[in-house]
């Protein structure tokens, strides 16, 4: 699997930084994957990467990934909305 920066874009305001990946190959990475790579490649902490989306065209052997990586987790907590877990639905077997 080779895997390339297209673009990145650095955003002062909210304190991140954008960037859109090609990733080569016939299997999608996982985001743990991604977030392993960019948090390596960037050197940041992968607790501050996040990966918005992930998106191939069927049949073809390339995808196109988004990746954010925030200065610090003030801010990733600040701009980002995370959902809370559902509750599992308790009962005795």
């Amino acid at each position: 699997m080779e895997i390339k920066v297209i673009k990145s874009e650095k955003k002062p305001l909210l304190s991140r930084e954008e960037y859109t990946l090609e990733i080569k190959g016939s299997k999608v990475p996982s985001n743990a994957e991604l977030r392993k790579y960019v948090s390596e490649n960037m050197k940041k902490d992968e607790n501050l990467v996040l990966i918005k989306r992930i998106n191939q065209k069927f049949g073809s052997y390339y995808s196109i990934a988004d990746a954010v990586t925030y200065h610090d987790e003030a801010a990733l907590k600040k701009f980002e909305r995370f959902r809370k877990p559902k509750k599992q639905a308790g009962g005795t077997a």
